[in-house]
């Protein structure tokens, strides 16, 4: 029988909580004061058994945390992996080459332009004789294994030569990302259409646009023998979609602007 507002069990309670001679203990089983009369008493198998529990708890701990730091560890790796290069080659140095590429393209994704321009080029230097004696098909060349691909190696080239210029215009060194735009062209015959744009792109923030309108009508060219819409860069790394009316106005309006320029000369 409970009496006044005493609630059941609240005596339980304090005798589980307050031990004999005043001793206290927290709910989780220590105790809170120099105390240890009451710890004492316990026989040595019950501290025995106590301790081993503890013991395996504790190993049990580490060990699920040694799994989740593994399980997460292999997760980000998989997750942040970079992509695998889309260029294989079996010559040694088109592979480093083909390897500076895909590094060149991480720093450009980071915005480290410079650094990735740097990258680009090192593997530009590193493959392009190799790209030339493939596509020339010179036996004198040391192209190394001539199973390589002239068309694969061709376009790694190609591709190296627009992504630097791509990252000199966001730098904005126009003139060398002119010369960078130059050599994909060169490369690629004048059918490349990024490359292509990237010269536009140089162009126009050189006012140069004598080099802007034959540009253009290269472009022209290209886009007009297909039957739909091409995506081309039209500005810096940004995608816009052109249609052969966009480019013919375009190059309307250029040469409206430079017979104006003449004529008044």
């Amino acid at each position: 029988m409970h009496r006044g507002n005493s609630l059941p069990g609240l005596h339980a309670t304090h005798d589980a909580v307050v031990g004999r001679g005043g001793t206290r203990r927290s709910l989780t089983g220590h105790w809170t004061t120099p105390d240890t009369r009451e710890f004492s008493r316990r026989s040595p198998t019950t501290r025995v058994v106590e301790d081993n529990y503890l013991n395996l708890h504790y190993r049990q701990t580490c060990y699920t945390l040694f799994n989740m730091k593994f399980i997460i560890g292999n997760l980000s790796a998989l997750l942040f992996a970079a992509p695998s290069s889309k260029y294989s080659f079996q010559n040694e140095r088109l592979q480093n080459a083909a390897q500076l590429y895909d590094e060149g393209q991480e720093l450009t994704n980071k915005g480290e332009f410079k650094e990735a321009c740097d990258v680009y080029m090192q593997g530009i230097f590193l493959g392009r004789k190799i790209v030339q004696g493939l596509l020339e098909d010179n036996q004198d060349q040391d192209t190394g294994d001539d199973t390589d691909d002239a068309e694969l190696a061709l376009d790694w080239v190609v591709s190296s030569y627009v992504a630097c210029s791509k990252a000199r215009i966001e730098l904005g060194d126009w003139n060398t990302a002119r010369s960078d735009a130059w050599a994909a062209c060169t490369y690629s015959n004048n059918k490349n259409l990024e490359a292509l744009n990237c010269m536009v792109a140089v162009c126009e923030n050189t006012n140069d646009l004598m080099g802007q309108l034959q540009t253009l009508k290269l472009i022209y060219q290209l886009i007009s023998s297909s039957s739909s819409d091409v995506n081309v860069v039209t500005t810096g790394l940004s995608r816009e979609q052109l249609s052969v009316e966009d480019v013919q106005y375009r190059i309307s309006n250029i040469e409206t602007q430079l017979e104006q320029k003449y004529s008044k000369a």
